[in-house]
Protein backbone atom coordinates (compact mmCIF):
# COMPACT_ATOMS: atom_id res chain seq x y z
CA UNK A 1 0.00 0.00 0.00
CA UNK A 2 1.29 3.35 -1.15
CA UNK A 3 1.86 6.32 1.70
CA UNK A 4 -0.17 8.96 1.31
CA UNK A 5 1.26 12.11 0.75
CA UNK A 6 -0.81 15.62 1.90
CA UNK A 7 0.06 19.17 0.24
CA UNK A 8 -0.31 21.59 3.02
CA UNK A 9 -0.90 24.93 1.80
CA UNK A 10 -0.37 28.04 3.76
CA UNK A 11 0.50 32.35 3.80
CA UNK A 12 2.86 31.22 5.89
CA UNK A 13 4.99 28.58 8.15
CA UNK A 14 7.93 30.45 8.84
CA UNK A 15 6.64 32.69 11.77
CA UNK A 16 5.15 32.49 15.31
CA UNK A 17 1.42 32.31 14.47
CA UNK A 18 -1.22 29.88 15.42
CA UNK A 19 -1.09 28.18 11.63
CA UNK A 20 2.86 27.64 11.79
CA UNK A 21 2.50 26.34 14.90
CA UNK A 22 0.13 23.68 13.71
CA UNK A 23 2.32 22.89 10.90
CA UNK A 24 5.12 22.38 12.74
CA UNK A 25 3.52 19.44 14.45
CA UNK A 26 1.83 17.89 11.34
CA UNK A 27 5.82 17.70 10.23
CA UNK A 28 6.11 14.97 12.67
CA UNK A 29 2.45 14.18 13.21
CA UNK A 30 1.46 13.15 9.78
CA UNK A 31 4.32 10.76 9.11
CA UNK A 32 3.48 9.01 12.44
CA UNK A 33 -0.19 9.00 11.22
CA UNK A 34 1.23 7.23 7.74
CA UNK A 35 1.09 9.83 5.45
CA UNK A 36 3.65 11.47 3.53
CA UNK A 37 3.95 15.36 4.71
CA UNK A 38 4.97 18.49 1.51
CA UNK A 39 4.44 22.10 2.56
CA UNK A 40 4.49 24.93 0.34
CA UNK A 41 3.84 28.54 1.96
CA UNK A 42 2.82 31.79 -0.30
CA UNK A 43 4.45 34.92 1.49
CA UNK A 44 7.70 32.96 3.37
CA UNK A 45 11.03 34.95 2.05
CA UNK A 46 13.06 31.61 2.97
CA UNK A 47 12.52 28.13 3.99
CA UNK A 48 14.26 25.85 6.60
CA UNK A 49 11.77 23.20 6.37
CA UNK A 50 13.30 20.61 3.60
CA UNK A 51 10.41 19.02 3.35
CA UNK A 52 8.69 23.10 2.19
CA UNK A 53 8.72 25.09 -0.62
CA UNK A 54 8.46 28.82 -0.43
CA UNK A 55 6.81 31.03 -3.56
CA UNK A 56 7.88 34.40 -1.68
CA UNK A 57 5.17 36.03 -3.23
CA UNK A 58 4.96 39.77 -2.89
CA UNK A 59 2.48 42.25 -3.87
CA UNK A 60 4.46 43.14 -7.02
CA UNK A 61 4.21 40.23 -8.57
CA UNK A 62 0.92 38.90 -10.91
CA UNK A 63 -1.26 36.28 -10.02
CA UNK A 64 -0.11 34.45 -12.94
CA UNK A 65 3.45 33.95 -11.95
CA UNK A 66 2.46 33.04 -8.24
CA UNK A 67 0.54 30.75 -9.58
CA UNK A 68 3.03 29.02 -12.05
CA UNK A 69 5.39 28.85 -9.01
CA UNK A 70 2.66 26.60 -7.05
CA UNK A 71 2.29 24.46 -10.14
CA UNK A 72 5.83 23.19 -10.28
CA UNK A 73 5.54 22.51 -6.68
CA UNK A 74 2.97 20.71 -6.46
CA UNK A 75 4.26 18.60 -9.43
CA UNK A 76 7.04 17.72 -7.28
CA UNK A 77 4.64 16.71 -4.14
CA UNK A 78 2.63 14.68 -6.07
CA UNK A 79 0.30 15.12 -3.60
CA UNK A 80 -2.69 12.89 -2.73
CA UNK A 81 -4.70 15.15 -0.81
CA UNK A 82 -4.31 19.05 -0.83
CA UNK A 83 -4.91 21.02 2.84
CA UNK A 84 -5.45 24.59 2.42
CA UNK A 85 -5.20 26.19 5.55
CA UNK A 86 -8.08 28.87 6.50
CA UNK A 87 -8.82 28.36 2.56
CA UNK A 88 -6.37 30.79 1.34
CA UNK A 89 -5.66 30.53 -2.42
CA UNK A 90 -7.55 27.82 -3.40
CA UNK A 91 -9.78 29.90 -6.48
CA UNK A 92 -6.43 30.29 -7.48
CA UNK A 93 -4.55 27.49 -6.61
CA UNK A 94 -6.80 24.07 -6.57
CA UNK A 95 -7.04 23.99 -10.19
CA UNK A 96 -3.42 23.18 -10.39
CA UNK A 97 -2.50 21.17 -7.06
CA UNK A 98 -3.16 17.90 -8.99
CA UNK A 99 -4.50 16.03 -5.69
CA UNK A 100 -7.55 13.53 -5.51
CA UNK A 101 -9.37 15.29 -2.65
CA UNK A 102 -8.79 19.18 -0.73
CA UNK A 103 -9.91 20.08 2.11
CA UNK A 104 -9.73 23.39 3.72
CA UNK A 105 -8.77 23.79 7.21
CA UNK A 106 -10.57 26.94 9.10
CA UNK A 107 -8.30 28.36 11.49
CA UNK A 108 -9.68 31.84 11.85
CA UNK A 109 -13.97 33.02 12.19
CA UNK A 110 -13.57 36.21 10.08
CA UNK A 111 -16.26 38.82 9.69
CA UNK A 112 -16.96 37.82 6.38
CA UNK A 113 -16.70 34.29 6.45
CA UNK A 114 -20.00 33.49 5.27
CA UNK A 115 -19.32 34.77 1.65
CA UNK A 116 -15.97 32.81 1.76
CA UNK A 117 -17.31 29.74 2.43
CA UNK A 118 -19.94 30.03 0.04
CA UNK A 119 -17.12 30.54 -2.54
CA UNK A 120 -14.88 27.58 -1.27
CA UNK A 121 -17.79 25.17 -1.08
CA UNK A 122 -17.63 23.81 -4.51
CA UNK A 123 -13.79 23.47 -4.71
CA UNK A 124 -13.07 21.40 -1.80
CA UNK A 125 -14.56 17.97 -0.44
CA UNK A 126 -14.39 18.91 3.03
CA UNK A 127 -14.15 21.56 5.69
CA UNK A 128 -12.39 20.93 8.96
CA UNK A 129 -12.54 23.51 12.07
CA UNK A 130 -10.57 24.69 14.94
CA UNK A 131 -13.85 24.12 17.01
CA UNK A 132 -17.19 22.48 17.33
CA UNK A 133 -19.08 26.18 17.41
CA UNK A 134 -17.20 26.55 14.26
CA UNK A 135 -18.23 23.50 12.40
CA UNK A 136 -21.94 24.12 13.13
CA UNK A 137 -21.30 27.43 11.69
CA UNK A 138 -20.16 25.99 8.63
CA UNK A 139 -23.22 23.56 8.09
CA UNK A 140 -25.87 26.62 8.74
CA UNK A 141 -24.03 28.26 5.79
CA UNK A 142 -23.92 25.49 3.37
CA UNK A 143 -26.94 23.54 4.07
CA UNK A 144 -26.44 21.53 1.12
CA UNK A 145 -22.76 20.32 1.81
CA UNK A 146 -22.65 17.11 3.34
CA UNK A 147 -22.83 17.65 7.13
CA UNK A 148 -20.23 14.11 7.73
CA UNK A 149 -18.00 15.99 5.43
CA UNK A 150 -17.65 18.63 8.21
CA UNK A 151 -15.49 17.97 11.51
CA UNK A 152 -13.73 19.44 14.28
CA UNK A 153 -10.14 18.64 15.32
CA UNK A 154 -9.85 18.88 19.00
CA UNK A 155 -7.65 21.96 20.38
CA UNK A 156 -4.81 21.14 22.66
CA UNK A 157 -1.31 22.67 24.24
CA UNK A 158 1.88 21.46 24.17
CA UNK A 159 2.43 22.28 27.31
CA UNK A 160 5.81 21.09 29.46
CA UNK A 161 5.42 18.77 32.52
CA UNK A 162 4.87 19.41 35.80
CA UNK A 163 3.69 23.19 34.85
CA UNK A 164 1.72 24.77 37.83
CA UNK A 165 0.37 28.26 37.92
CA UNK A 166 3.41 30.23 40.24
CA UNK A 167 1.62 33.89 41.32
CA UNK A 168 4.09 36.23 42.98
CA UNK A 169 3.24 38.17 45.23
CA UNK A 170 2.43 41.41 44.81
CA UNK A 171 -0.32 43.18 42.03
CA UNK A 172 -2.01 40.85 40.20
CA UNK A 173 -0.60 40.13 37.10
CA UNK A 174 -2.53 40.48 33.87
CA UNK A 175 -0.97 40.01 30.50
CA UNK A 176 -1.57 39.53 27.08
CA UNK A 177 0.41 37.14 24.15
CA UNK A 178 0.81 37.17 20.71
CA UNK A 179 1.40 39.25 17.52
CA UNK A 180 1.33 43.20 18.46
CA UNK A 181 -0.93 44.67 15.53
CA UNK A 182 -3.71 46.34 14.80
CA UNK A 183 -5.28 43.76 11.96
CA UNK A 184 -7.03 41.55 13.64
CA UNK A 185 -5.25 42.09 17.40
CA UNK A 186 -6.68 45.56 17.87
CA UNK A 187 -3.54 46.40 20.44
CA UNK A 188 -4.33 49.96 19.86
CA UNK A 189 -7.16 49.19 22.70
CA UNK A 190 -4.38 48.19 25.25
CA UNK A 191 -4.15 51.95 26.30
CA UNK A 192 -7.77 52.12 26.68
CA UNK A 193 -7.78 48.99 28.81
CA UNK A 194 -5.30 50.41 31.22
CA UNK A 195 -6.75 53.55 31.86
CA UNK A 196 -10.13 51.53 32.39
CA UNK A 197 -8.28 49.51 35.44
CA UNK A 198 -6.97 52.36 36.67
CA UNK A 199 -10.19 54.45 36.99
CA UNK A 200 -10.91 50.74 39.07
CA UNK A 201 -7.86 51.36 41.53
CA UNK A 202 -6.84 47.33 40.11
CA UNK A 203 -3.76 46.96 41.57
CA UNK A 204 -2.00 45.34 38.49
CA UNK A 205 0.76 44.79 36.28
CA UNK A 206 0.37 44.10 32.55
CA UNK A 207 3.01 42.16 31.15
CA UNK A 208 2.77 42.36 27.04
CA UNK A 209 4.74 38.91 25.76
CA UNK A 210 5.20 39.10 21.89
CA UNK A 211 5.72 41.70 18.91
CA UNK A 212 5.04 43.01 15.87
CA UNK A 213 4.69 46.19 13.33
CA UNK A 214 2.83 48.30 16.20
CA UNK A 215 4.80 47.80 19.28
CA UNK A 216 6.80 50.76 18.85
CA UNK A 217 4.37 52.84 18.43
CA UNK A 218 2.43 51.15 21.85
CA UNK A 219 6.07 51.68 23.96
CA UNK A 220 5.66 55.27 22.87
CA UNK A 221 2.20 55.68 23.84
CA UNK A 222 2.22 53.92 27.33
CA UNK A 223 6.00 54.97 27.75
CA UNK A 224 4.79 56.85 30.98
CA UNK A 225 2.45 53.97 32.21
CA UNK A 226 4.26 52.33 35.21
CA UNK A 227 2.46 48.92 35.08
CA UNK A 228 2.77 47.73 31.41
CA UNK A 229 6.00 45.56 30.60
CA UNK A 230 6.49 44.65 27.02
CA UNK A 231 8.41 41.37 27.46
CA UNK A 232 9.39 40.40 23.60
CA UNK A 233 8.89 37.33 22.24
CA UNK A 234 9.94 35.13 24.77
CA UNK A 235 10.22 30.48 23.97
CA UNK A 236 10.50 27.59 26.12
CA UNK A 237 10.63 28.30 29.73
CA UNK A 238 10.54 31.31 30.03
CA UNK A 239 7.55 31.58 27.83
CA UNK A 240 5.29 29.26 30.04
CA UNK A 241 7.16 30.86 33.06
CA UNK A 242 5.76 34.17 32.44
CA UNK A 243 2.59 32.82 31.40
CA UNK A 244 2.10 30.81 34.62
CA UNK A 245 2.48 34.05 36.54
CA UNK A 246 -0.64 35.58 35.11
CA UNK A 247 -4.36 35.51 36.94
CA UNK A 248 -5.51 36.12 33.71
CA UNK A 249 -4.78 36.42 29.85
CA UNK A 250 -6.37 39.01 27.90
CA UNK A 251 -7.60 39.13 24.08
CA UNK A 252 -8.74 42.61 22.65
CA UNK A 253 -9.31 41.20 19.03
CA UNK A 254 -11.71 42.03 16.72
CA UNK A 255 -12.29 38.19 15.54
CA UNK A 256 -10.39 34.85 15.88
CA UNK A 257 -10.68 31.31 15.22
CA UNK A 258 -8.78 29.43 18.08
CA UNK A 259 -6.08 31.73 20.04
CA UNK A 260 -3.47 29.28 20.80
CA UNK A 261 -2.06 31.86 23.04
CA UNK A 262 -5.25 32.68 25.01
CA UNK A 263 -5.44 27.90 24.77
CA UNK A 264 -1.49 28.06 26.43
CA UNK A 265 -2.34 30.86 29.00
CA UNK A 266 -5.58 28.46 30.40
CA UNK A 267 -3.45 25.53 30.35
CA UNK A 268 -1.01 27.57 32.08
CA UNK A 269 -3.58 28.69 34.69
CA UNK A 270 -4.56 31.84 33.56
CA UNK A 271 -7.83 33.22 33.25
CA UNK A 272 -9.18 34.07 29.57
CA UNK A 273 -10.50 37.71 29.38
CA UNK A 274 -12.16 37.32 25.50
CA UNK A 275 -14.40 38.80 23.53
CA UNK A 276 -17.44 36.79 22.82
CA UNK A 277 -17.21 36.60 18.78
CA UNK A 278 -19.33 33.60 18.41
CA UNK A 279 -20.19 29.88 20.66
CA UNK A 280 -16.26 28.88 19.48
CA UNK A 281 -15.50 31.68 22.52
CA UNK A 282 -17.30 29.65 24.91
CA UNK A 283 -16.20 26.77 24.04
CA UNK A 284 -12.64 27.45 24.28
CA UNK A 285 -13.14 29.00 27.27
CA UNK A 286 -15.11 25.89 28.80
CA UNK A 287 -15.76 26.93 32.73
CA UNK A 288 -14.32 30.68 32.48
CA UNK A 289 -16.84 31.80 30.24
CA UNK A 290 -19.05 33.55 32.38
CA UNK A 291 -15.91 34.87 34.20
CA UNK A 292 -14.09 35.67 30.85
CA UNK A 293 -16.71 36.79 27.95
CA UNK A 294 -17.10 40.29 26.81
CA UNK A 295 -19.21 41.74 24.26
CA UNK A 296 -16.27 43.05 21.19
CA UNK A 297 -14.95 46.06 21.34
CA UNK A 298 -16.12 46.85 24.75
CA UNK A 299 -13.03 47.92 26.82
CA UNK A 300 -15.05 48.57 30.13
CA UNK A 301 -16.98 45.27 30.25
CA UNK A 302 -13.58 43.39 29.81
CA UNK A 303 -12.21 45.83 32.34
CA UNK A 304 -14.97 45.00 34.89
CA UNK A 305 -14.26 41.15 33.93
CA UNK A 306 -10.25 42.10 35.01
CA UNK A 307 -10.91 43.96 37.96
CA UNK A 308 -13.72 41.20 39.34
CA UNK A 309 -10.61 38.64 39.04
CA UNK A 310 -8.35 40.93 40.26
CA UNK A 311 -10.63 41.06 43.19
CA UNK A 312 -12.05 37.64 43.89
CA UNK A 313 -11.03 35.21 46.85
CA UNK A 314 -7.35 33.24 46.44
CA UNK A 315 -9.47 30.33 46.53
CA UNK A 316 -12.12 31.17 44.44
CA UNK A 317 -9.12 32.14 41.73
CA UNK A 318 -7.39 28.94 42.45
CA UNK A 319 -10.58 26.60 41.42
CA UNK A 320 -11.55 28.41 38.38
CA UNK A 321 -7.34 28.19 37.20
CA UNK A 322 -7.65 24.81 38.17
CA UNK A 323 -10.38 24.37 35.81
CA UNK A 324 -8.63 26.11 33.00
CA UNK A 325 -6.25 24.04 33.29
CA UNK A 326 -8.27 20.73 32.92
CA UNK A 327 -10.03 22.03 30.32
CA UNK A 328 -7.68 23.08 28.26
CA UNK A 329 -5.67 20.00 28.47
CA UNK A 330 -8.24 17.43 28.36
CA UNK A 331 -6.85 16.87 24.71
CA UNK A 332 -4.00 16.53 23.38
CA UNK A 333 -1.68 15.92 20.62
CA UNK A 334 -2.80 12.17 20.01
CA UNK A 335 -6.35 13.48 19.74
CA UNK A 336 -5.67 15.64 17.55
CA UNK A 337 -4.01 13.58 14.79
CA UNK A 338 -6.67 10.70 15.72
CA UNK A 339 -9.00 12.91 13.99
CA UNK A 340 -7.14 14.70 11.59
CA UNK A 341 -5.72 11.19 10.62
CA UNK A 342 -9.21 9.64 10.63
CA UNK A 343 -11.29 12.37 8.94
CA UNK A 344 -8.08 12.44 5.61
CA UNK A 345 -8.48 8.58 5.54
CA UNK A 346 -12.62 9.19 5.23
CA UNK A 347 -12.56 11.84 2.63
CA UNK A 348 -9.59 9.92 0.40
CA UNK A 349 -12.33 6.83 0.72
CA UNK A 350 -15.23 9.15 -0.32
CA UNK A 351 -15.86 10.17 -3.75
CA UNK A 352 -14.69 13.46 -5.15
CA UNK A 353 -17.12 16.85 -4.94
CA UNK A 354 -14.24 19.27 -5.69
CA UNK A 355 -14.33 20.89 -9.04
CA UNK A 356 -12.05 23.72 -9.15
CA UNK A 357 -12.62 25.73 -11.53
CA UNK A 358 -9.19 28.17 -13.48
CA UNK A 359 -10.07 31.74 -12.75
CA UNK A 360 -10.45 34.06 -15.40
CA UNK A 361 -7.66 34.55 -17.31
CA UNK A 362 -7.42 38.28 -16.50
CA UNK A 363 -6.52 37.54 -12.76
CA UNK A 364 -3.40 36.32 -13.98
CA UNK A 365 -2.25 39.92 -15.40
CA UNK A 366 -3.00 41.53 -12.43
CA UNK A 367 -0.35 42.51 -9.88
CA UNK A 368 -1.21 40.58 -6.40
CA UNK A 369 -1.27 43.44 -4.31
CA UNK A 370 -3.47 45.38 -6.61
CA UNK A 371 -6.07 42.40 -6.77
CA UNK A 372 -5.92 41.96 -2.67
CA UNK A 373 -7.13 45.52 -2.20
CA UNK A 374 -9.61 45.88 -5.18
CA UNK A 375 -11.51 42.37 -3.60
CA UNK A 376 -10.69 42.42 0.19
CA UNK A 377 -14.03 39.80 0.92
CA UNK A 378 -12.11 36.86 -1.33
CA UNK A 379 -9.04 36.66 1.79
Amino acid sequence: MTTPTILHCALTREDDGSVPYILGFHRRGDVGSGFRPRFVSFFDRGSTWPEGVTLAGHGWETIGALRRRFAAAARAAAADVAIYHDGWGVDWFAPLDGAARRIAVLHTERPHLDKLLRARAPQVDAFLSVSEGMADHVRRVLPDFPAERIRATPFFADAPAGLVARRPAGPVRFGYAGRIVQAQKRMERLPLLLAALDRRGVDYVFEVLGDGDYREKLQQRLRSHPRVKFLGWQKGADYWRTLAGWRAIVLLSDFEGLSRAMLEGMIAGAVPVHPDFSPAAAELLGPAASAGLYPVGAIEAAADRLAALARRPAAEVEALSAACRAHAGSKGIKDYFACFAGFVREILEAPSRARPVPPPRWHDGMLLGVYTRLFPLRF
